[in-house]
């Protein structure tokens, strides 16, 4: 199968049987030529993760060169970075290199691989992703992803705001984060140190505080030691508390100065954190991230981040498409009682064996998938709240019996 049939193949998103995506795909391009799944399985071995990686670099780079259509925040772009499990194959070489999530009751019966991204909860893209062993921490992979925005071309050059949850909050990820000129808002437990015990007994707290750190406790990290050697092992951070909707007390971390950012901003800046978790749910359930067409660990990172690219390429097409419904509400074109937005569960599907005709720089075939996507949309009704009806996950996909239609 020839590298660009294979690539196109890939992003058009495998979400059926094998067989069936074979003869989908090329009965829209090449009716006359037919690729057997082996021939298939054979290609992919002898391709590396890498190039989809590179895909979404380029996309992202692309993305925030164009200043005046990427959306922030008082000048600063806003990302969000947490983690989350992935259900993959149960197979003896994926056990081995991923493992297993443990719990009081034991080990699981099916290997379980660590996810974290870092993503962008305004312009909704993601800017990164990474998938690890089980045993591979947030903060780890915290750290890489923190590395790597300094390597991006255009990413670089932004002031930039991570939201972090309360998992995160450390003196490591705090010092990488200033070395690198990273703005942060990460939320703290109470018991995290003296400063943050003292915060929690109010609910407006908004002062800035000098953390004296121990020599002796970092200088084993040769790297971090090097950071707060300069610092002279003090670290100077904000600490703020805010109100939630159930009235529970937020701690606040964050490098934000007070004079650009009240107290009550870095507490409504934070609040837009929960983005990022409804778009791990996206990703799971529109996006079929769990959904995997492989029995090898090389397959899995292929898989992974191919759908990463896969699912910022329909974002752009979303954008465009929720752009064109708002200037349509703004003119009076669409009478609405509420807020619309469109339906992006619908809009991945429209997407679905059509984007490949977008990547050949097919603006017509690109406008046409638009105007599909701004006829779905929803109601953005404020204050609506759902209990979750479901305690446990349940695995939905098998490697083995995978969906013909």
């Amino acid at each position: 199968m020839p590298l660009r049939e294979l690539l196109l193949f890939m992003i058009n998103r495998v979400s059926k049987t094998t067989s069936i995506e074979l003869f989908n795909f090329f009965s829209h391009r090449n009716p006359e030529k037919q690729i057997t799944k082996q021939a298939l399985s054979k290609a992919r071995e002898h391709l590396s993760p890498d190039v989809f990686i590179k895909l979404n670099e380029i996309y992202v780079n692309t993305f925030y060169e164009y200043e005046d259509e990427c959306e922030v925040h008082k000048g600063y772009i806003v990302l969000a970075m947490d983690g989350t499990g992935l259900n993959i194959p149960n197979t003896k070489e994926i056990q081995e290199y991923f493992g297993f999530s443990t719990n009081q009751m034991g080990s699981s019966r099916n290997p379980v691989a660590s996810c974290s991204i870092l993503y962008d909860i305004l312009n909704g893209i993601i800017v990164n992703g990474i998938i690890s062993p089980y045993r591979v921490s947030e903060k780890a992979m915290a750290e890489e992803q923190i590395r790597f925005i300094k390597s991006l071309s255009e990413l670089k050059k932004k002031k930039i705001i991570i939201l972090f949850d309360r998992i995160y909050s450390s003196v490591k990820l705090m010092s990488l984060l200033l070395e690198n000129n990273i703005d942060f808002i990460m939320r703290s437990k109470v018991m995290y140190n003296r400063e943050t015990r003292e915060a929690s007994k109010f609910s407006k707290y908004d002062k800035t505080r000098k953390l004296k750190l121990e020599k002796h406790k970092y200088n084993k990290i040769p790297w971090l030691d090097k950071i707060l050697n300069k610092l002279n092992y003090h670290l100077e951070v904000r600490i703020c508390t805010g109100k939630f909707s159930d009235n529970e007390t937020g701690i606040f971390i964050t490098s934000l100065d007070r004079n650009e950012f009240k107290r009550e901003e870095i507490v409504e800046l934070y609040r837009n954190r929960w983005k990022i978790e409804t778009q791990f749910r996206y990703m799971k359930e529109t996006g079929e991230f769990e959904n995997f067409a492989c029995k090898r660990v090389n397959l899995v990172l292929q898989e992974f981040f191919c759908r990463i690219y896969t699912l910022n390429m329909c974002t752009l097409m979303i954008a465009d498409a929720q752009k064109k419904l708002d200037d349509d509400i703004k003119s009076g074109k669409v009478k609405t009682k509420h807020k619309l937005r469109i339906n992006e569960n619908i809009a991945y599907g429209i997407m679905k064996d059509h984007l490949i005709e977008c990547l050949h720089d097919n603006d017509e075939y690109f406008n046409n998938l638009v105007n599909e996507m701004y006829k779905h949309r929803v109601a953005v009704i404020p204050g609506r709240k759902f209990e979750r009806s479901e305690r446990y996950r349940r695995t939905k996909y098998n490697v083995i019996n995978r969906r013909a239609g």
